[in-house]
C-alpha cells in the first residue's frame, strides 16, 4: 500500500534532501521515506563505512543489522559532485536500495522497481534523485 503525498511535501522533501549534512541523516530520510510511501519500518540498522570493490556501492548481509556503503565510492561520489543535491540524491538511492533489502525484499527487480516509485512519489518526477533511481 502506498500514500499519498502532496506536490506541496514533494517540494519540502526535495528541500529537505539538499540540506543533510552526513550519511546519517541521510538514512535517517531513508527510512521515514520508505515509512510514508510504504508504510515499512525497521528499526536496530547501523551504518558501516568499508573499502570495497568501486562495483559495489553498499550492501546489506541478509539476516545481519548492518549497512555497508562504499567509502571508496562515496568519496569519490562526493569529490566529483557538483552540488550536495546530487551527492545526497546519490547516497539516497544507495540507502534506499539496501534498506528495503533488509525487509528482506531479495528480488533485484523488484528492490530497483520500489526505489523508483519512491522517489516518484516522494520527490516527484523530476527530481536528480529520481533520475538517479531510474539508472
Amino acid at each position: 500500500m502506498t500514500k499519498i503525498i502532496t506536490a506541496e511535501n514533494k517540494i519540502n522533501n526535495n528541500d529537505k534532501l539538499r540540506g543533510l549534512k552526513d550519511f546519517n541523516e541521510v538514512f535517517e530520510f531513508v527510512k521515514y521515506s520508505v515509512n510514508s510511501v510504504y508504510e515499512m519500518k525497521r528499526a536496530g540498522l547501523s551504518l558501516m563505512l568499508h573499502r570495497m570493490p568501486t562495483r559495489v556501492g553498499a550492501y546489506h548481509v541478509l539476516g545481519s543489522n548492518v549497512i555497508a556503503i562504499n567509502s571508496i565510492l562515496l568519496e569519490q561520489v562526493k569529490k566529483y559532485s557538483a552540488s550536495n543535491d546530487e551527492y545526497n540524491s546519490y547516497l539516497f538511492t544507495v540507502l534506499l536500495h539496501e534498506y528495503l533489502h533488509s525487509f528482506g525484499i531479495l528480488d533485484e527487480h523488484i528492490v530497483r522497481q520500489m526505489c523508483v516509485e519512491l522517489c516518484e512519489k516522494f520527490f516527484g518526477e523530476e527530481p536528480m534523485v529520481t533520475v538517479i533511481a531510474h539508472d
